[in-house]
């Protein structure tokens, strides 16, 4: 017997499927281990309740709840649904003792997709709410990308420029047309070399996509903290060389999971 999958689950809780299909896969690969475990699920953001419910079938021992500004009505045994925001340091707190005092296992943010929000939120909820070795999943951050959308404030256009600055391109050309006697000149050379490659390179640092780029410095933390490479002499008595509190982020078009480090 075939065991159905998310997308069954998500195509049985309503007319049309409660999240895109590429998102179910990667969930059905992450989570699908968990579907008998007693796990606590939340999600921030329900819109009409239909991803409760598909959340309800695909975990039958689970404990489901959802948080929205202007929740659906759903009488389940197992899904529970508060109003609420989801950048509410005090609310949020007191939803988790109640129905996950454990912890939860998976967290979904389909809330309001907005950087600033969904960042107050993460950093609250990870390292408070979230059990060690559970996920976060933040959906639909490309909206970062759109610049004139009514629901998206912090959205911004996509604008392509060059990573090359003037002192990247006159080190490039000195080097290229260097004389034979140039390694001779070691240190002038390493100077140079050092201006050749070492450049800040553009990037998205908008809402949700911006966020996430904080996410990726943050799994490189074991790095950035290094005593003999990461941290400058004048800090290095005053900084801890300190583990990512992630073992693993994984960005996809659309959906990007973050899963927390074991104890």
């Amino acid at each position: 017997m075939t065991v159905p999958s998310l997308i069954d689950y998500a195509q049985a809780a309503g007319e049309t499927q409660s999240k895109p299909a590429p998102y179910l896969e990667i969930y059905e690969r992450y989570f699908g281990h968990l579907r008998d475990r007693d796990v606590a699920i939340l999600e921030l953001g329900v819109a009409d309740g239909k991803s409760m419910k598909m959340w309800r079938d695909c975990f039958p021992k689970g404990t489901i709840v959802g948080i929205d500004l202007f929740p659906p009505q759903i009488d389940e045994a197992r899904v529970h649904i508060h109003q609420g925001a989801q950048d509410d340091r005090a609310f949020l707190p007191k939803v988790s003792q109640e129905h996950a005092p454990q912890g939860w296992d998976i967290i979904v943010d389909d809330a309001a997709h907005i950087g600033e929000l969904a960042k107050i939120s993460f950093w609250h909820l990870f390292k408070n709410h979230l059990k060690a070795n559970g996920v976060y999943a933040l959906e639909d951050w490309g909206t970062g990308y759109w610049g004139n959308h009514p629901y998206y404030p912090d959205g911004k256009y996509f604008s392509e420029q060059s990573d090359e600055t003037l002192l990247h391109s006159l080190a490039n050309r000195l080097i290229k047309n260097a004389p034979v006697e140039w390694p001779k000149l070691n240190l002038v050379q390493k100077l140079l070399r050092r201006y050749q490659y070492t450049r800040r390179f553009k990037s998205h640092e908008f809402g949700l996509p911006g966020f996430i780029k904080q996410l990726v410095d943050e799994i490189g933390r074991s790095d950035w903290t290094h005593p003999e490479y990461g941290v400058p002499p004048s800090r290095s008595s005053s900084v801890a060389h300190e583990r990512s509190p992630f073992s693993s982020v994984l960005v996809t078009p659309g959906v990007t999971l973050i899963t927390k480090a074991g104890a």
